[in-house]
């Protein structure tokens, strides 16, 4: 009789044991679904800042082109001022020696 309550106990420990591992096994592939979605989750966010990272590339480089064209822009417009004072400068001496010949004309004139 010993060993049939032996028996009864060990297979009722084992029933226990079994639920117990049916309930890990449960929890377990809970924690993996929760696991695998959180991975996609991270998945998808990081596609999306990879995408939001190259149209900030592409903005950049659209900036850095703009600049280029506005330097550019500007050294033409420095040469074309640079050119237009020189000009002035040269209208400038040849209207001083007009007036410095005229003055001499007048002097010339008025000791006449």
């Amino acid at each position: 009789m010993t060993q049939s309550r032996a028996l009864t106990e060990l297979s009722s420990d084992n029933d226990e044991l079994k639920k117990e591992l049916e309930k890990k096994r449960k929890e377990i592939a809970s924690l993996v679904a929760s696991c695998a979605a959180g991975e996609q989750e991270l998945k998808v966010q990081a596609e999306a800042h990879l995408h939001d990272l190259a149209a900030r590339d592409l903005m950049v480089a659209s900036l850095e082109d703009i600049k280029t064209q506005l330097s550019k822009q500007l050294f033409e417009k420095a040469d074309i001022i640079a050119q237009h004072e020189n000009e002035i400068m040269q209208i400038t001496a040849a209207n001083c020696a007009i007036k410095k010949e005229m003055a001499g004309q007048q002097r010339r004139m008025s000791q006449q």
